[in-house]
């Protein structure tokens, strides 16, 4: 994947994918999956105990002055499971991080987006163009990663990378969140994949924990190399909780979405119709997709 375009005023860019879960082939749905309407009520009751918390958000400030937004976040915050069926069922399945994933396919003579589909049911073309969109419950940070199952190739980390800081940022709940890469499919027939890791915040120090000192504050400012270990650290953090999350933590998902296979090549306008529904009851884990062409 080559970066070339803009990450959130960073310079980033257009991935060509290769892209790795692989979902079940496109078909009729599981009828043991929870239902996408139990998800989505789930879904909206932890976004509102997320939202109690009234984390606040700081701007960090990294070397060259370039800043990434972190949730500040204390050891007593935590997000507690909420079941995702309805029912009083003791058995039903629990959700700390719940997330919708959606694609955005976009025209290449303008640049703009034709509405959203389902990643893995949608029948995506050769070098096709699309943004990747999702929506978390729980405030996250988000890892991007390309996958080459069968093969001899190692997984790849696109996100996040020291060199575009932004990329540590947190997301917090509230509506969905462009990831800030424009994809291009391959020009091959073949299917492709990707992951996404998803961690809650607070999990793990992820991130700079602390803003620089204030000048008057009593302790020297912080210098740009003393900045970027902390940056080193956070990236090495991530790593160790990624292959974590990659080695047991693989979420769940919810019913696709009940469409005619005509229905899943039209692009529509709410997210809600097509996204991957998917919930993990840990405090970080991580899907893959695969891309059908």
């Amino acid at each position: 994947m080559n970066l070339t375009l803009k990450v959130s005023g960073l310079a980033a860019g257009v991935a060509v994918l290769a892209l790795g879960l692989a979902t079940a082939a496109p078909g009729g749905p599981d009828k043991s999956a929870v239902s996408r309407q139990d998800f989505l009520k789930a879904f909206a009751q932890q976004k509102a105990n997320a939202q109690k918390q009234k984390l606040k958000v700081s701007a960090r400030v990294l070397p060259g002055n370039k800043k990434v937004e972190v949730a500040d976040f204390n050891k007593d915050q935590r997000f507690d499971p909420v079941p995702l069926t309805t029912g009083g069922d003791k058995t039903s399945p629990q959700g700390v991080i719940l997330v919708k994933i959606w694609g955005a396919p976009v025209d290449p003579k303008t640049g703009m987006e034709k509405g959203f589909v389902n990643l893995s049911l949608y029948k995506w073309q050769p070098e096709e163009l699309f943004y990747l969109y999702f929506e978390s419950a729980v405030p996250v940070h988000i890892g991007l990663y390309q996958d080459y199952p069968n093969t001899q190739k190692p997984t790849r980390k696109v996100l996040p990378d020291t060199n575009y800081p932004d990329s540590f940022k947190t997301v917090m709940p509230g509506g969905p969140y462009k990831f800030p890469i424009l994809l291009k499919m391959d020009k091959t027939l073949e299917p492709e994949f990707m992951s996404l890791v998803f961690v809650a915040a607070g999990t793990q120090p992820l991130v700079i924990n602390q803003p620089p000192e204030k000048p008057g504050s009593g302790s020297p400012p912080e210098d740009d190399k003393a900045v970027a270990r902390k940056l080193k650290g956070a990236n090495d953090a991530w790593d160790k909780i990624a292959e974590k999350a990659r080695a047991k933590a693989r979420f769940d998902v919810a019913q696709p979405p009940m469409m005619t296979p005509m229905q899943l090549q039209t692009p529509v306008m709410n997210p809600d119709d097509v996204a991957v529904c998917a919930f993990g009851p840990e405090h970080y884990g991580f899907i893959q997709l695969k891309l059908f062409k």
